[in-house]
């Protein structure tokens, strides 16, 4: 509905999202249904084939000496366990955005924020999986994000003090 559609009598709305119960209804349909479509896409995978790259690159980790063989390893299962983790939240976002795109009233901004949220993970985990990415450039942008966290981190910790230690 554009401002042309809105009827002449009608007061100015600040922050009125103007949908109508059947585009929210229909709206939220269509996510149910994506998400149906996409839910098991990580848990189902299984083990990769025998000559994919994914393969190959846990066989080179695993023949890699230590220490450096045991770190690589240690990267790619926090690698690993990141990209269940956005996974999860994105549908976890999206199963949220479903009941309350159709909430009456009319949600304004949580509705913007939670297909923010979505974006945000799909796109971190494109980041890190897109399928042309090799395995050591994976391993070194989830050592990258690793690093950013610890930085967050001791940032907090500054910030909080002694206060904050409990």
């Amino acid at each position: 509905m554009t401002d042309g559609d809105m009827p002449e009598d009608t007061g100015v709305r600040p922050f009125a999202v103007p949908i109508t119960d059947q585009f929210a209804h229909e709206a939220g349909e269509t996510l149910l249904g994506y998400r149906e479509m996409v839910e098991g896409g990580l848990s189902n995978v299984g083990l990769p084939s025998v000559n994919s790259p994914l393969r190959a690159a846990m066989a080179t980790m695993d023949a890699t000496p230590d220490p450096t063989g045991t770190a690589r390893g240690a990267l790619h299962g926090m690698l690993l366990e990141i990209a269940g983790m956005l996974w999860d939240t994105a549908l976890d976002h999206v199963r949220a955005l479903e009941h309350d795109i159709v909430r009456k009233p009319a949600a304004v901004w949580s509705p913007l924020v939670m297909a923010r949220a979505v974006m945000e993970s799909c796109l971190l985990f494109g980041y890190l999986f897109e399928p042309s990415n090799s395995c050591p450039l994976r391993l070194v942008r989830c050592a990258g994000l690793w690093r950013k966290d610890t930085d967050h981190s001791r940032s907090l910790a500054k910030v909080l003090g002694e206060e904050g230690r409990a």
